[in-house]
């Protein structure tokens, strides 16, 4: 099995690039349909009703609403406009928290 750290590096120049000095988002659906996700303030353990309520519940204000940038998988790419702060989870911290989910 490839890591999604792999396939993302294998596909950035040819799907998408993300930029790892703003927030990024995943999101993925659950078995039970509903969404779950992890961006640059925390992974949820519960599930959500809709995407947009998962993406508003990990990601902070100030870096602005994410925006779409790709799929692998059954995850969906999410980046901020604004760059995270110091506190905030990095793009990498991020991927390796949802690589099993992808």
């Amino acid at each position: 099995m490839i890591s999604l750290s792999a396939c993302l590096m294998a596909t950035e120049a040819s799907a998408f690039t993300l930029d790892h000095s703003k927030g990024v988002v995943v999101l993925y659906k659950a078995r039970s349909g509903n969404w779950l996700g992890c961006g640059p303030v925390q992974c949820l353990q519960v599930a959500e009703e809709t995407d947009e309520r998962v993406a508003d519940l990990v990601t902070p204000d100030a870096l602005g609403d994410p925006y779409y940038v790709g799929r692998i998988g059954r995850c969906e790419f999410f980046q901020t406009p604004n760059s995270f702060r110091s506190y905030d989870h990095s793009v990498k911290w991020v991927i390796d928290r949802v690589s099993s989910k992808c």
